[in-house]
């Protein structure tokens, strides 16, 4: 279902630069320079060619009556003028777009890039001082819940602290000690806390994931503003905004965003997440996969204006192709009618789509608006899954 998109017309919004401060001040004026040469060139040109076109029609074609003349002249400019700003993007899109940022297609069988940062701890949440008796399977109370959101901060536990410690938080405390390299026992000891409550304890995700799964990013339907103050510091290339010159790029694209808009206010409205792309390279299955689209879903629109329709796994139709996770959900009732009264422009369905290649692993996920086409398909089959029923 990957696929190559279209360059999206830029916004207002300046290209994302790599250099200092000072270095982007410079470098924007002598764009700014060249800029302004290039368009006294154009208009030079301009100046120049129109009159070479002009007089002669004027001089030779005597017959013509001077209405004709006259308007034959105006399309003569008003075609230039159509196609000045043309010339100028594609000017601005060749010339002055830095050499680091200009999008590079590079194949499915081409290595990850060498030169691209790789973040291998991203700044987790401010831990704080803390002192916490040993915490172990079975214990309750306030220090237990303020076990519990360190490790809900640091992903290892979904949904909210409730001060038991049950299976769930053991589990999340083996996985923070495996992650970490300490003894794997399940037991919040002295040694397990004072790293869990550093500013070096390591997250249950790594690399391009942690990008992914910042805090704060926009969800489905959510803000190309909000995206940007969440990833401008991540190359262009990597994380496509919806409204920049930016391209997909094969074998190393992870997030793409699209609003179908020129308008740079309009919701995003489509979302491919690409794990199969992701550096350090990860084997993700159906569960943890649902677990990181969780970030991009739209909790508070969907419980406002729609419900679930239909879960469901779409198997392959040949032994070496893909197969599909589909969760599907549509305008309720009342969300017909809020939309019908223009209370809000949501689509009146949208899906969350999930790939998995032939060793069982996904590949990618998508979120798209419409009513998928193997919703009625006879060989699906009905999967128990509900993003609602995740939402603590």
């Amino acid at each position: 279902m990957a696929k190559r998109r279209r360059a999206k017309k830029s916004s207002s919004r300046t290209i994302r630069s790599n250099s200092t401060d000072s270095g982007s001040a410079l470098l924007g004026l002598a764009v700014l320079l060249v800029l302004i040469v290039i368009v006294a060139v154009a208009v030079g040109i301009a100046i120049v060619l129109i009159p070479l076109i002009l007089i002669p029609m004027w001089m030779i074609c005597k017959e013509w009556s001077r209405g004709i003349k006259m308007l034959i002249s105006v399309l003569v400019i008003v075609i230039w003028l159509l196609l000045l700003p043309f010339a100028l993007g594609f000017l601005r899109e060749i010339v002055f777009q830095p050499e680091g940022e200009r999008a590079v297609v590079y194949s499915e069988n081409t290595p990850y890039p060498t030169t691209a940062p790789i973040i291998t701890n991203f700044p987790l949440p401010t831990s704080t001082p803390i002192t916490l008796p040993t915490l172990t399977k079975g214990m309750s109370g306030e220090d237990v819940a303020t076990l519990q959101n360190r490790l809900i901060a640091l992903r290892y536990l979904d949904g909210k602290a409730d001060g038991q410690f049950g299976p769930k938080t053991e589990r999340a405390v083996m996985d923070f000690q495996k992650k970490n390299g300490i003894l794997e026992n399940g037991i919040a000891d002295t040694n397990t806390l004072d790293l869990l409550f550093s500013d070096t304890a390591l997250g249950y995700y790594s690399g391009d994931l942690e990008w992914i799964t910042r805090d704060n990013n926009p969800q489905y339907y959510g803000d190309t503003a909000q995206a940007h103050a969440i990833w401008d510091d991540v190359d262009a290339g990597k994380i496509i905004f919806a409204d920049t010159y930016d391209r997909y790029e094969s074998g190393r694209t992870i997030l793409y965003m699209n609003d179908y808009s020129s308008d740079e206010e309009a919701p995003i409205s489509d979302i491919e997440v690409y794990i199969k792309h992701c550096n350090p390279p990860e084997k993700i299955e159906i569960d943890e996969a649902t677990k990181i689209a969780a970030y991009f879903f739209p909790y508070e629109i969907v419980r406002q204006w729609h419900e679930h329709g239909r879960s469901y796994f779409q198997p392959a139709d040949k032994p070496d192709g893909d197969s599909y996770y589909i969760c599907y959900y549509h305008l309720s009732e009342k969300g017909k009618i809020a939309h019908d009264n223009k209370e809000h422009s949501y689509p009146g369905a949208f899906c969350v789509v999930f790939v998995v290649n032939p060793d069982g692993f996904v590949d990618l996920f998508h979120y798209t608006w419409g009513v998928p086409d193997s919703i009625g398909s006879p060989s699906s089959v009905d999967w128990d899954f509900d993003f609602m029923k995740t939402d603590n």
